[in-house]
């Protein structure tokens, strides 16, 4: 830790940077897989909530340049980020002669959600579902692949994990005219 005690903790950067180097090796190398791996270990070290969360301060915000740094520098964090662009077109915007459908999407985690669901539920211009990705049997499915299998998609391999994906959540984006996503 420096001196202050908010910055990142001693060899943090390094250690997850050695990932990432790791990371754009493998991608590099074709293999895609390996690359998710290191790419979402590099990623789990870096936004630990212990290093952000349970401190007085975060290394993120004391140095925000340099601590996504290796992010920024990487070709595989660059491809995971990379604009794809619509697979299908834009819904148009709300119907005037019905409420707002307004979908709360979550991944387990319901804490943080409770009064906003409740504040628009009771609102007659909002009509509100939620959708809790661990909790729907389609979707558990998918994403029990984990972190890695998404991060393996957005390199560019298993497309039949994305189009599953895309199917099982079409039903539920389609319905929405405004998507609340919450620690997912």
């Amino acid at each position: 830790m420096n001196a202050n005690g908010r910055g990142a903790p001693l060899g943090l950067v390094g250690a997850y940077a050695q990932d990432v180097a790791e990371a754009d090796r493998r991608l590099e190398a074709g293999d895609l897989r390996g690359s998710a791996q290191y790419l979402w270990k590099a990623l789990a070290i870096a936004f630990h909530r212990g290093v952000h969360f349970d401190r007085t301060g975060s290394p993120l915000a004391a140095d925000p340049a340099g601590f996504v740094e290796p992010f920024r520098l990487s070709t595989a964090a660059r491809a995971m980020a990379a604009p794809r662009g619509r697979a299908v077109p834009a819904a148009r915007g709300p119907v005037e002669d019905r409420p707002a459908r307004l979908l709360i999407v979550t991944g387990g985690n319901t804490n943080f959600v409770g009064e906003i669901e409740a504040r628009y539920a009771d609102d007659e211009g909002f009509e509100v579902r939620h959708l809790d990705l661990e909790e729907d049997p389609e979707l558990a499915v998918r994403t029990a692949g984990g972190i890695t299998v998404m991060i393996e998609n957005a390199l560019g391999g298993r497309p039949e994990f994305g189009a599953a994906l895309e199917a099982a959540l079409r039903p539920h984006l389609d319905w929405a005219d405004t998507v609340f996503i919450d620690w997912c």
